[in-house]
């Protein structure tokens, strides 16, 4: 297998911006890394769950996946816009104590499990790179895990960056809300080019 190809498709599409870099960006930036940890957490899990998912249904829905997507990028879109609209609706910025620390995690599992882009990512790497090459379903599912690892490294740092900002976008706070709304609402868009 060409793992370096495996490997840079992995880091291109972890750290490239999407909805959940955006979202750990965002909500670090607001309230800082120590309640950020909560939303990473639960995108954290939400990875884990669409790893898994991801290995099963390639492995029992096979064909039938074209007929799911529709409903998935529906969902994801859906939630991209709310998303990119509570970012700029003047009662959206609630700190980490009035939305909850179970609050957090729960937007990132969310966040997750709706984000199109993470979902295609998983299945194109599982398919397309790890089950030909090790030429199973099982053999595949161990090395996907590299996936949601990079997928939390990336959230991390993008997290960082939002906490390192926070005081110069502070400053800019309706500029930054603006541009991390168009973002997201980009990232809406761009589930159905």
């Amino acid at each position: 297998m060409n793992w370096w190809a495996f490997l840079i498709y992995t880091a291109v599409m972890a750290f490239t911006p999407g909805p959940n870099n955006l979202v750990a960006f965002d909500v670090a930036r607001r309230t800082g890394m120590r309640s950020a940890r909560r939303l990473l957490q639960g995108l954290a899990a939400g990875f884990l769950v669409i790893d898994a998912v991801v290995v099963v249904a390639a492995s029992v829905l096979d064909n039938r996946l074209d007929q799911i997507e529709p409903w998935l990028k529906m969902l994801g879109t859906a939630y991209l816009l709310y998303l990119a609209w509570a970012t700029v609706h003047p009662g959206a910025h609630h700190s980490a104590d009035a939305s909850g620390m179970n609050g957090l995690f729960a937007r990132g599992l969310l966040v997750n499990l709706t984000n199109v882009k993470v979902l295609l990512f998983f299945l194109v790497g599982l398919t397309g790179y790890l089950v030909p090459e090790t030429g199973s379903i099982t053999g595949a599912a161990a090395v996907s895990l590299v996936m949601p690892l990079t997928c939390c490294v990336s959230n991390l740092v993008w997290a960082q960056a939002g906490s390192l900002l926070c005081s110069w976008l502070a400053r800019h706070r309706r500029d930054a809300d603006l541009v991390i709304a168009i973002l997201l609402a980009g990232c809406a868009v761009t589930l159905w080019l």
